[in-house]
């Protein structure tokens, strides 16, 4: 029966998914999730592994190491479709945001037995999250739509899936905050834990530091100087941390051939103005639509509950009767919590940033505090009945509630799975076909602009590589593997876009053919002057960058 409690709201929120899928695979949000270039580095990053090339990769300013690329590892185990592999890749985070928050419930209600609390508080949570993903029907990735990213291949989902996890780890260590001399081992698999992970983390994304540790740091330290916790278990938590942040940065600096930008790069400072302008446009989208101005009313009364636990919190600590009534546990939630958020919007405008993307924290953390309140509100309900009929009554009642509810999840998963294993089979992408038939089992290689080439190379049956150039035809080191373009190039597509543009054909001379696809269009210099031509432009560029 415990088993069954555990894996049944698992096999809910796999349904939830799919009609969270449903919702991509039916609206344009599929181009974004499915085809558009960003998403499918790990997909790229496989297909080299798998063609046995020599591996020169550079990133952006994060890598995809950790933990991003172990899912997409975990969703490829039993498909060879890369739109089935992202599919799955949704469903993972999702279950894996379910699991965490499971985690902290249970950590939050150590000394409770109702497992029934803890689950449903997860549970609700998790679908609170659908329910920000489902009121954002337009992939306007760069305004009002943060919280789908999240169950993305590589918009930034790992620093969060850790940042939960360095919560529950806290909690644990610590015992919520009751840490004595004899729990050394805890300690140590701490210590070991918070490094490995941290570090790693760290290395691939150091969006980590400011999302994760800083309001980490803030939130013990708040612990200490409101006596809940001791300067001993202060030290241990923030070293290690420190540490384990230090060994990350120390790896960046290892390999900088990795990060085709510096994370220095993205401080603008003079751009202020335009960050607090973005985030008032933002609103403003939010509130043109009726999806959009009920998900602002759900994450603005989410934030204000957030901070009024905290107001609270902190108004206890000088009242000892009311302090007796927050536990130190839920003090460091709330306040890990309301440090993210505040952390989060001011990194945001103070660098100038105008990508609402990096809020993506502020619609899961707030989770956690969802979690506590839960937790807080219904074990004190449960243990305020003393009668154990009406206990049992209402237990059945939860119960029987609950099942309805899930009941219903699954029904609608049921529903929506038929288009989703429809889409995922491929057979609606025709953008490769035109290629793929010009080629004609042909290997030879070609170049494109960075966003028509990467879908092409992925969903594409040819034997060559089509790779991504700049507008003047040199290679585009973004996110590609640079040994990659140690080929011969023959033809050059164009899709209409600036990026590259028909002009820069003008120094390879007259194509042997042009194929006009509809959508873009093939010059082919194959045994022309211009082949070699191209070939010289594309491999000089590479070697001329080469980095030591």
């Amino acid at each position: 029966m415990a088993i069954f409690a555990e894996v049944a709201p698992i096999v809910v929120v796999v349904f939830a998914s799919i009609v969270v899928l449903n919702r991509f695979v039916s609206t344009t949000w599929h181009a974004l999730v499915f085809y558009n270039a960003d998403s499918l580095v790990l997909p790229l990053v496989e297909e080299s592994l798998q063609r046995g090339e020599a591996q020169d990769w550079v990133f952006s300013s994060q890598n995809f190491l950790f933990p991003e690329s172990f899912f997409y590892f975990v969703s490829t185990l039993f498909t060879d479709s890369v739109e089935l592999a992202l599919a799955i890749n949704v469903t993972l985070n999702l279950v894996v945001l379910y699991v965490l928050l499971r985690i902290n419930a249970r950590l939050l209600a150590h000394r409770s037995r109702h497992r029934f609390v803890e689950v449903s508080v997860a549970m609700l949570s998790t679908l609170l999250f659908v329910t920000f993903v489902l009121l954002e029907p337009q992939p306007t990735i760069n305004r009002g739509a943060i919280a789908t990213l999240y169950l993305m291949s590589t918009y930034y989902y790992g620093v969060i899936v850790v940042g939960l996890a360095m919560v529950a780890l806290t909690l644990w260590v610590t015992k919520t905050f009751s840490l004595t001399q004899a729990e050394r081992k805890r300690a140590a698999v701490y210590g070991v834990a918070v490094f490995v992970l941290g570090g790693l983390t760290t290395f691939s994304n150091p969006l980590y530091i400011l999302q994760v540790v800083a309001p980490l740091l803030m939130a013990i330290t708040l612990m200490v100087l409101w006596n809940r916790l001791s300067w001993r278990g202060f030290w241990l938590i923030a070293a290690i941390h420190v540490a384990s942040v230090g060994a990350g940065l120390a790896g960046r600096t290892a390999f900088p051939q990795l990060f085709a930008s510096d994370v220095s790069s993205y401080l603008a400072l003079s751009n202020i103005p335009l960050s607090l302008a973005s985030l008032r446009d933002t609103v403003v989208e939010l509130l043109g639509s009726a999806a959009g101005a009920f998900k602002f009313v759900l994450i603005v009364g989410l934030l204000l509950v957030v901070f009024a636990v905290f107001v609270y919190a902190a108004y206890a600590q000088s009242r000892p009767r009311l302090a007796k009534r927050i536990t130190s546990a839920e003090v460091f939630v709330v306040a890990f919590v309301a440090a993210s958020v505040v952390s989060l919007f001011a990194g945001y405008v103070a660098t100038g940033s105008t990508t609402t993307r990096y809020l993506e924290p502020v619609f899961i953390f707030p989770l956690l505090v969802c979690v506590l309140i839960g937790v807080y509100v219904l074990r004190r309900m449960i243990g305020s009945v003393w009668d154990a009929g009406l206990r049992r009554g209402l237990n059945r009642l939860g119960l029987a509630l609950g099942g309805i509810c899930a009941a219903g999840i699954v029904v609608l998963g049921a529903l929506s799975l038929p288009p989703v294993a429809s889409f995922v089979r491929g057979d609606s992408y025709v953008y490769p076909d035109c290629l793929d038939g010009f080629l004609d089992g042909s290997d030879a290689n070609g170049v494109a602009s960075f966003w028509a080439a990467r879908p092409l190379e992925v969903y594409g049956d040819h034997e060559g590589t089509i790779l991504q150039v700049n507008e003047d035809l040199t290679a585009f080191e973004w996110m590609i593997n640079r040994a990659s373009y140690d080929e011969s190039f023959s033809y050059v597509l164009i899709d209409g876009s600036p990026f590259v543009p028909v002009q820069a054909l003008d120094r390879l001379g007259e194509p042997a053919e042009v194929v006009d696809c509809g959508a873009y269009q093939i010059y082919d210099f194959e045994q022309t002057p211009g082949e070699q031509i191209l070939t010289d432009i594309v491999r000089g560029s590479i070697d001329s960058g080469e980095r030591g």
